[in-house]
Parts: structure tokens; C-alpha cells; sequence
């Protein structure tokens, strides 16, 4: 999923997670850097943090794969049920 998230440029280049060389550290050095900035320009700063934890686990997983496929992501042994 993830050579095709790239070929087919739906990829954030903000996301960290689940990548080589990133991860929730690198995440947070790149956040406290912007925030650096923002204070240095005498500029505002709001944050908010937002667990995702347990997101998976209450998705609609026919929602999710209908989405998926709206992406590209299908194939063998791939079943959408657009009916949801």
C-alpha cells in the first residue's frame, strides 16, 4: 500500500508513521521546530493533540475498504461492498 500511495502521489508528505527513517520522534521534532519559528516571529502557536489509539477499531471497515478502493487499492482477493 505503500509503493502505491507513492506512484500514485496520495501520500502526505507530512506523515511520519509507518515510514523508514520517520516516526512519532521524528514527528515531534519537526513539530517543536515550527513552533520554534512561530515563537521566534512573535507569531501565535495553538496545538492540539489527538489520540487515534483506538480509531481503527471503531472504522467501518466496509467504509474504510470502499475508500481504499476509490484510491486504486484492489485486487485479488480485494472485496468492496459499496452497499454501506
Amino acid at each position: 500500500m505503500l509503493n502505491h500511495s507513492y506512484l500514485n502521489n496520495i501520500s502526505c508528505s507530512a506523515q511520519h508513521a509507518f515510514l523508514g527513517r520517520h516516526s512519532t520522534s521524528t514527528n515531534l521534532l519537526e513539530c517543536f521546530n515550527d513552533w520554534t519559528v512561530c515563537v521566534q516571529s512573535r507569531q501565535q502557536v495553538a496545538i492540539i493533540y489527538i489520540d487515534f489509539a483506538k480509531a481503527f477499531g471503531v472504522v467501518s471497515h466496509k467504509k474504510l475498504f470502499a475508500r481504499l478502493y476509490t484510491y486504486g487499492v484492489h485486487g485479488a482477493g480485494f472485496v468492496v461492498d459499496t452497499k454501506f
